[in-house]
């Protein structure tokens, strides 16, 4: 029976006795004692109906906190849902390749520099064992030895060959750590692999240690340059002196004449090397280019013995740019006997400056008709092309050109251009 019905039938109750007259002593006796029950029932009622109260609003108090413990037990897992997705996508993110395995062996984290390193696809990675991929890595020392062992492995280095897109084995070189994975209670769990790719580190300490050996190289043969010049010296002034002892009609003359020209070449040689070797601190002084440009092509164009026709296409604007303009007439010149050696007899050069405001750049092109005989070089990649004309006579004028641009904080390039067409360009920084 309900609160609301007991008191209902209380007052029911209560209105009955009421309406009883009072026939005897005995009858008032019982209704006292009857009374004194019926208030000791609404007493205990009215208990119940404060216990009763009491229960709900601690029923009441409970599920506002059980709501509260569960907003925030849903808080937390949201939170921690979060914090897993980020760590998720710093790991994908991540420039380092990262492999990780669970206990079993099977793949759990295979992130997108680990894919791009290895050339294995994400998705054929992750869930299948370490196993199946060892193989196509070919470490020995791997996340699953760690695990057999309880070993780590630091500062590894090896090679990946992953296949390029255009079918070849592509090697990269890579460094390696192999680390257990632990639980809080200091249980391994798993093995984690780092890859670090270390190809264009490689690369560099290659080229410093080529660079390098160029320095020593260079040191070397200024040494040897200034030993031979001396007896040249003293080959070019007897050879001159039996000339004179000669008359003209004599052949012997000729043979002497022979002998002055080699000596002359050679010294031309020497003269470059020393260029080409020795240390340089620019003198550096604004100028506009085209002014600079004209007055060097004006001085090749009056050596007889270099005729050459330059085409100077001029920018509409003047470009100013910073340089040492004995080291940029030492540029002209060698681009000038470069020219003379692989460009095409008799066809003009077309020399162009062009201004780059969009970056504060300035670039100087020669562009000429190469030889019928240079056509045999191998110029299909322009990062070879280069090398392809360091490697032959008269190199030593395009390495000198390289050099000193670099002197002069420029960027040298050279390109082919149409069938026939070689591009060479200089680049510096306008002011």
């Amino acid at each position: 029976m309900s609160i609301l019905n007991i008191k209902k039938k209380r007052t029911e109750l209560n209105n009955k006795v009421t309406s009883i007259p009072v026939r005897s002593k005995s009858l008032k006796k019982d209704l006292k004692t009857y009374s004194q029950i019926i208030r000791q029932f609404t007493d205990t009622v009215a208990n119940l109906e404060e216990a009763y109260s009491r229960l709900q609003r601690r029923v009441e108090d409970l599920t506002l906190e059980l709501r509260k413990k569960s907003f925030e037990l849903r808080l937390e897992k949201h939170q921690k849902s979060n914090i897993r997705s980020y760590l998720d996508y710093v790991l994908l993110s991540m420039n380092s390749g990262v492999i990780a395995i669970d206990k079993e062996g099977r793949i759990t984290v295979f992130n997108r520099a680990a894919e791009a390193m290895t050339g294995i696809p994400q998705q054929e990675a992750l869930g299948k064992h370490y196993a199946e991929i060892q193989e196509r890595l070919g470490f020995s020392q791997n996340p699953l030895t760690a695990l057999r062992h309880k070993e780590e492995y630091l500062g590894l280095e090896g090679r990946i060959y992953a296949e390029a897109g255009s079918g070849r084995n592509e090697a990269r070189h890579v460094r390696r750590s192999v680390t257990l994975i632990r639980d809080h209670a200091s249980r391994i769990i798993g093995a984690m692999e780092i890859l670090e790719d270390i190809t264009e580190f490689k690369r560099l300490h290659k080229e410093y240690q080529k660079a390098s050996n160029l320095n020593a190289l260079g040191d070397m043969a200024r040494q040897f340059a200034h030993k031979i010049r001396n007896p040249l010296g003293g080959i070019m002034g007897f050879a001159a002196l039996l000339e004179r002892d000669f008359d003209e009609d004599d052949p012997r003359r000729v043979y002497v004449g022979k002998i002055l020209e080699g000596v002359s070449k050679l010294d031309k040689y020497i003269s470059d090397l020393l260029l080409f070797a020795r240390p340089m601190k620019p003198t550096l002084e604004r100028y506009e280019i085209h002014d600079l440009l004209q007055k060097n092509l004006r001085i090749l164009a009056s050596q007889a013995a270099r005729n050459q026709i330059y085409e100077l296409k001029e920018c509409a604007q003047p470009v100013f740019i910073t340089l040492d303009a004995e080291l940029f007439a030492e540029i002209v010149s060698h681009v000038h006997e470069f020219i003379g050696f692989w460009g095409k007899k008799q066809a003009p050069v077309a020399v162009k400056v062009m201004s780059h405001p969009e970056n504060h750049q300035a670039t100087i092109s020669f562009l000429f008709l190469l030889t019928p005989n240079g056509q045999k070089l191998n110029l299909e990649k322009e990062e070879e092309m280069t090398g392809s004309f360091l490697a032959q006579e008269e190199g030593l004028a395009l390495a000198i050109v390289k050099r000193l641009t670099e002197i002069l904080d420029g960027v040298f390039s050279i390109a082919a251009e149409g069938e026939d067409g070689i591009e060479i360009r200089l680049q510096f920084t306008m002011s």
